[in-house]
């Protein structure tokens, strides 16, 4: 795990030591940065060790013959594996999955990436026909962002803070991203708060030479989803989920330093937890971070027990809110609403172990949230909002006062005549939010914005029949991938922890989404056939218990605890460029009034501090 960058032809120079600064906090155990012979590619790294931590395997590396040349991101689980399949000519000079994958890509070229089990955003520079290669894995655990220089040189880094780093891009602000953050409290992939800089897609790879980049997609969610056969029996379902989630667990396990997994009261954690225990010679490490009132801690130390495992956990009150808000708006890299309590679990892990396992993106994979019961009757979704349409029209005709006075309500209608619109209401909860009245944004911005989030939604509707896989894929490649693979990357690196989703195993989730959509949604039963694979890692009581969301009162602390923080904040150059006055007012009265803030409200202070702290303006 490390942070990377690198540059191509640029036609002015960069300082070395500031972009390895940037990269710092990503990876403690060792920086440097490589030129290859001919001068027109710089790679970077700085590393977080985990598979063989000795000197010998710090990147920037290059094979014998000084052709190819990578610095790399992430884990390679059946790395060995590969090494099996390859002869390099000079050996093996570490027991690194970088110089495996060094090894691989001069051996297989863009052949090397399908043939990769694990997480993984790397470079690889071919000095000999000047060109770079890029690749991201193909649920996007790992961030790769790029841009174009005004003179036709090419920049790349894990996150934003590495690109701004080299002076290299114009530092202008992308306003449909900003308007991302306000509608859904991330930005949309591949934008990100740069005008000027992107984010490689997720299960894409890119070819950059001669002044152009050539995209390929390798992986796609919704091959998967598209039954040309007949589906397995529920039995069968289960004993295949069983083994993929006993054999992802067993990948996961590669590490040469401590490990441990974080642990809540729900199924996905305990899963993952159980699972490791088992593979492990001693008590599992295992921590739970506690909110005020949302404290889950009493079920997690139930659930150590009940395993064995060495639980660690810690009450995160309101009075040590303004230092962990501090914190988390430094690391985040670019806004998010979410991320805060990886943060406190993060901070708790970080003291014992280097590792840490994580239940991410079961809930999205098998039915787990609860707006997936909205279309667990199987009818498909053009029906469904047909006949909700027509209903809400008549309530609408009824309530003459309500449909005249709330252009939401007025507009309710006309949404639901775009199926996909459901979906994007599920998660955010409106497709066209009166962004005007919050933004100093153009209409053809807020058009974009709107049209792009519903076309990711349509895209879903597209490639299957089945209701419940819409969803799956609409949370895969949204809210999962935008929002919380996205924080958890950024903020664990930030503390010098690597986070590992094993649920997001590419073939247990590639099994998730093959399967009906009814064997998760059963009975009334969300993440049923998960459930029932594992029922001997469950108690009768945890598999009852309803899904308790693992959020933190950010809106509710923050204008009481950070009040000055929260009135500067909207009083700032910054703010008054990119919200109206009217909003800010309002704003600054949730401070003012010790009131809690609306989610708007939230979304839009953590946009003005992500921009003034990294010193970007419109």
């Amino acid at each position: 795990m490390c942070g990377i960058a690198g540059t191509v032809s640029l036609e002015a120079s960069v300082d070395p030591d500031a972009i390895l600064a940037a990269l710092a906090h990503r990876g403690p155990d060792g920086a440097q940065a490589a030129t290859a012979p001919s001068g027109k590619c710089t790679l970077f790294s700085a590393r977080l060790a985990i598979v063989d931590p000795l000197a010998r395997a710090l990147q920037p590396m290059h094979t014998d013959d000084g052709r190819h040349w990578i610095t790399f991101n992430g884990e390679i689980y059946n790395h060995r594996d590969i090494r099996r399949a390859l002869n390099p000519c000079g050996g093996w000079r570490t027991d690194s999955d970088t110089e495996t994958l060094l090894h691989a890509f001069a051996a297989w070229g863009a052949g090397c990436v399908p043939r990769l089990r694990g997480m993984f955003a790397f470079a690889v520079w071919d000095d000999a026909d000047r060109s770079l290669f890029l690749a991201r894995d193909p649920l996007g655990i790992k961030p790769l962002l790029y841009g174009w220089t005004g003179g036709g040189g090419f920049v790349f880094a894990s996150e934003l803070r590495g690109l701004l780093s080299m002076g290299a891009l114009p530092t202008s602000i992308d306003m449909v991203a900003a308007a991302d953050v306000l509608r859904q409290g991330a930005i949309r992939q591949p934008r990100t708060l740069l005008k000027h800089a992107k984010m490689l897609p997720a299960g894409h790879t890119a070819h950059v030479v001669g002044g152009r980049m050539l995209l390929r997609k390798y992986w796609d969610p919704c091959n998967f989803c598209r039954h040309d056969g007949d589906a397995p029996s529920y039995d069968d379902a289960e004993q295949r989920i069983r083994a993929a989630v006993e054999d992802a667990s067993r990948v996961h396990a590669m590490a040469d330093v401590p490990m441990g997994a974080f642990l809540s009261g729900g199924i996905d954690s305990r899963i993952v937890a159980a699972s490791m225990q088992r593979l492990a010679a001693a008590p599992l490490p295992t921590f739970t971070v506690g909110f005020g009132t949302l404290d889950e801690r009493i079920h997690a130390r139930a659930t150590a027990q009940d395993l064995g495992t060495d639980h660690h956990d810690r009450l995160l009150t309101e009075a040590a809110w303004p230092a962990l808000l501090d914190q988390f708006l430094d690391a985040i890299d670019q806004p998010s609403v979410d991320g805060l309590n990886t943060l406190a679990a993060c901070t708790l892990a970080r003291t014992h172990v280097k590792v840490a396992l994580s239940g991410l993106g079961a809930d999205e994979l098998f039915g787990g949230y609860p707006h997936f019961s909205i279309l667990s009757a199987g009818s498909p979704l053009r029906q469904r909002a047909i006949v909700l349409r027509r209903a809400v029209s008549k309530a609408l005709e009824l309530r003459d006062g309500i449909a005249s006075g709330t252009r939401r309500h007025r507009r309710l209608p006309l949404l639901l005549d775009r199926p996909e619109a459901l979906l994007l209401m599920a998660r955010s909860g409106a497709v066209d939010a009166d962004l005007h009245s919050q933004l100093a944004i153009h209409g053809d911005e807020s058009a974009e914005a709107a049209e792009e989030a519903l076309a990711a939604a349509a895209s879903c509707i597209a490639a299957t029949d089945d209701p419940i896989n819409q969803v799956s894929l609409h949370e895969l490649q949204g809210y999962l991938r935008d929002t919380l693979l996205r924080d958890v990357d950024a903020i664990s690196m930030r503390l010098g922890i690597e986070v590992r989703p094993v649920m997001l195993d590419t073939p247990l989730v590639e099994l998730a989404l093959s399967l009906p959509g009814c064997f998760k949604l059963r009975q009334g039963r969300h993440k049923a056939v998960l459930k029932d694979a594992c029922r001997d890692m469950l108690t009768p009581g945890v598999a009852a218990r309803p899904k308790v969301g693992f959020q933190v009162p950010a809106r509710e602390w923050t204008p009481r605890a950070c009040v000055d923080l929260w009135m500067a904040a909207f009083d700032s150059p910054i703010a008054t460029a990119v919200l109206t006055r009217e909003f800010r007012l309002r704003a600054q009265s949730a401070g003012s009034e010790r009131r809690s803030a609306t989610t708007a409200e939230w979304a839009a202070f953590v946009l003005v501090e992500v921009l003034r702290r990294h010193g970007l303006s419109p």
